[in-house]
């Protein structure tokens, strides 16, 4: 496997990467393996060769390879979800209205995700005024 990083907001995010991407068509209308993978809250994928994207709610975006196996959890910090989610608070999502409270290279609500053409991963948040955050293929 190669090692690839990404750059988030001045912090590195690092994740291996499987093979590169084959040429077989894409599986469209039916199921075709599943995963054993914890998601959280899941709101969109994007596929690129052998690796699904998926953004997670609980402020992370996760990757997984072509066994759909957990590559890596971009962002993920316990402690940070925990303080996102407002546990031991009311329960309520109050960070995501509260951008003097957000940290850079953390993520809040990742709601989509997606490549670009270049690899690069593109992710957009669930909080006051949007957010947009490119973590750049090195």
């Amino acid at each position: 496997m190669n090692r690839r990083s990404f750059i988030q907001s001045g912090a590195t995010l690092s994740a291996a990467f499987a093979a590169p991407p084959s040429s077989a068509p894409p599986t469209r209308g039916r199921l075709s393996r599943r995963s054993s993978a914890p998601v959280k809250n899941p709101d969109h994928i994007d596929v690129r060769g052998d690796l699904l994207l998926i953004p997670d709610l609980h402020a992370r975006v996760r990757l997984l390879d072509k066994n759909n196996q957990v590559i890596t959890h971009l962002g993920f910090d316990q402690a940070w979800t925990d303080r996102v989610l407002n546990k031991g608070g009311q329960g309520d999502l109050v960070m995501r209205t509260k951008p003097e409270t957000w940290e850079d290279g953390r993520f809040i609500h990742p709601h989509d995700a997606c490549f670009d053409r270049d690899g690069n991963i593109l992710v957009v948040e669930w909080v006051r005024g949007g957010r947009v955050t490119k973590l750049r293929k090195v």
